[in-house]
């Protein structure tokens, strides 16, 4: 009979901690996530730099995944143009938008923005410039490092075709 009454005792003391844990805890209130919102330095689309999971949660399942083992690093592609670009720990780095996400930045530069209203928004010093040529398109890239955001131009047209998030460069 002893046995029982220990048995019995320590299966309410479990039970009653339990409860009072649930009861003490506040509620987890998540906040809404602007899927058509460019963030400089920070997020695309919902997704932030840092992050490892949560993605097909807001976005779906992607239409594709491809791994480097040579540089240890994870792109997830989604339908709606979004890419994530994972390290080997799968915290993202580097967050990229094409045709036909539809996400801005808060002054409204988003995908087929031009250039002028690019600079317009984005008026500090460029650290890098760059022209490329892939497959027969010219491509123009500029790329604002204190704000942490990348804009590639399609020419001869001068309109954005593609924007990447990265962290922010800070001097020090």
């Amino acid at each position: 009979m002893r046995p029982i009454v220990v048995l019995s005792v320590i299966v309410f003391t479990i039970l009653a901690c339990g409860e009072d844990e649930v009861i003490d805890k506040p509620p987890v209130v998540e906040e809404p996530v602007n899927v058509n919102l460019i963030v400089p330095g920070q997020e695309i689309a919902g997704v932030k730099l840092g992050d490892r999971y949560g993605f097909s949660r807001l976005h779906g399942k992607p239409s594709a995944e491809f791994y480097s083992e040579d540089f240890g690093v994870t792109k997830t592609v989604w339908n709606n143009g979004l890419e994530v670009y994972r390290n080997h720990s799968y915290y993202v780095f580097q967050i990229a938008i094409q045709e036909p996400n539809s996400a801005k930045t808060v002054g409204g530069n988003g995908i087929g923005s031009t250039r002028d209203d690019v600079k317009t928004e984005f008026v500090r010093r460029t650290l890098n410039v760059g022209q490329y040529h892939v497959e027969g398109v010219s491509t123009f890239t500029e790329y604002w490092d204190k704000e942490g955001i990348e804009f590639q131009y399609d020419l001869p047209s001068w309109k954005v075709k593609r924007i990447i998030i990265t962290p922010k460069v800070t001097e020090e």
